[in-house]
């Protein structure tokens, strides 16, 4: 059996370890685009500075298993399912029985004029990082950047950029920074340490334009005309899974590729994972892009599994299930935050820098945010994922006990979060 896989992140490595598992003798063939060793997406922000975290950037965990043959710097052109064959574009034709495709995201850029462009930069990639970076030291210490985007990689990159000096300033659209994950009084007690720290943030404001003169950046213009003076720009707007490929071989798409419980796509020996797929949340029940580490590892090992033969059932995404630590802060936070005013009970306890805000739908606890005190994570994970009814636990589980009978009757096994 001849295994190919497009991709070689989270989602590609942990197939190629699943179908090594089930079939010790098979063929698993890896094609990326990229000219690196697999590495851990989350960790890139902490190269900019040269922070600790930076050492694990190729970590034990995504060596690959024995006999996989790995290709790297070769972009696929074509997919060509019903001859079961992949075209790339240095004209070479590599056959395949079961094809996975994880082609991950890509930045989603809007309509800015002068970006993308000289002085512009994102974060997805390794090279991405490594041009930044060498862009970061060439201006200076003393230079200016603007964030566009004040998501976690934004606000990650801003912190890094003030910790060599820069002077920096997040744009964020929205009303607070990392709104996917955190609410206004969880925001709150990250935009204080931020601003301890000599991080301006702008809030309901859009970019309209990168102003260049001789070809170097001086500045960006806001929608309401105002403009911030700038050596630098980093966009952090999001991703947009890189579904092309899946589209022009005629397989089924919407936003991403569109795939059944196995995780087999509209043709049935090829398998999407990561990124790239369109899936279900499981706590709402709506279509997602999962875009966490966290998924794509799950959705890989979940394909790999089937690619060789297996049956296993794919449950769907949560849609959020991240931790991260900005400014020495953690947090942790999954399921649904945002409720809707109606049908839903929520609590908050805030204390200092210690939040917890814990929302259920009748007697299930669908979503929380830990920040600073992060304990009882995995049980709150647990009892979501599982939909236990805690009626008669509520009122402990609010008053920060998680010792409850009933965690005596959840599965046991760890919870991952995506940094």
């Amino acid at each position: 059996m001849r295994h190919l896989i497009i991709g070689n992140g989270a989602a590609g490595n942990a197939a190629a370890h699943a179908i090594r598992r089930r079939d010790p003798s098979s063929e698993i063939t890896i094609v990326s685009d990229e000219p690196h060793a697999a590495y851990y997406r989350p960790l890139l922000p902490y190269l900019l500075h040269d922070a600790p975290e930076g050492r694990h950037l190729f970590r034990d965990s995504l060596h690959l298993p024995r006999d996989v043959t790995v290709q790297l710097g070769a972009r696929v052109q074509a997919v060509v399912p019903d001859e079961g064959r992949i075209d790339l574009d240095d004209g070479r034709v590599l056959a395949y029985d079961r094809l996975l495709i994880a082609t991950g995201a890509s930045p989603s850029l809007p309509p800015i004029d002068g970006v993308p462009g000289p002085g512009s930069f994102v974060l997805r990639t390794l090279d991405d990082a490594v041009t930044l970076k060498a862009s970061m030291a060439a201006a200076g210490p003393s230079s200016r950047a603007v964030i566009v985007g004040g998501g976690r990689i934004g606000t990650k990159v801003a912190l890094g950029l003030r910790h060599l000096g820069m002077a920096v300033t997040i744009v964020e659209m929205l009303q607070w920074i990392v709104p996917q994950q955190l609410d206004a009084a969880a925001a709150e007690i990250f935009q204080e340490a931020l601003q301890s720290q000599g991080i301006e943030m702008i809030f309901g404001r859009t970019v309209r334009a990168v102003r260049r003169q001789d070809g170097r950046v001086r500045g960006v213009i806001l929608d309401d005309g105002l403009e911030l003076a700038a050596d630098l720009v980093v966009m952090a707007t999001g991703v947009r899974p890189n579904a092309e490929i899946a589209r022009t071989a005629g397989l089924a798409t919407r936003r991403g590729i569109l795939v059944n419980r196995f995780l087999q796509t509209s043709h049935p020996h090829i398998y999407a994972a990561g990124d790239v797929v369109e899936t279900t949340d499981i706590v709402t029940g709506e279509p997602i892009v999962s875009g966490t580490w966290t998924n794509a590892v799950f959705m890989g090992e979940v394909a790999g599994e089937n690619m060789a033969g297996g049956s296993r059932e794919y449950p769907g995404a949560w849609g959020l299930l991240n931790a991260v630590e900005l400014a020495g802060i953690p947090v942790i936070s999954a399921g649904l935050v945002h409720p809707p005013l109606e049908g839903y009970d929520v609590r908050m306890r805030r204390r200092e820098r210690a939040y917890r805000k814990l929302v259920f739908r009748g007697g299930t606890l669908v979503g929380f945010i830990l920040v600073g005190e992060v304990e009882g994570a995995g049980v709150y994970t647990a009892i979501i994922r599982e939909r236990v009814d805690i009626s008669p636990w509520k009122e402990a589980l609010v008053e920060k006990s998680t010792c409850a009978p009933f965690v005596r009757t959840l599965r046991r096994f760890p919870e991952v979060y995506a940094a």
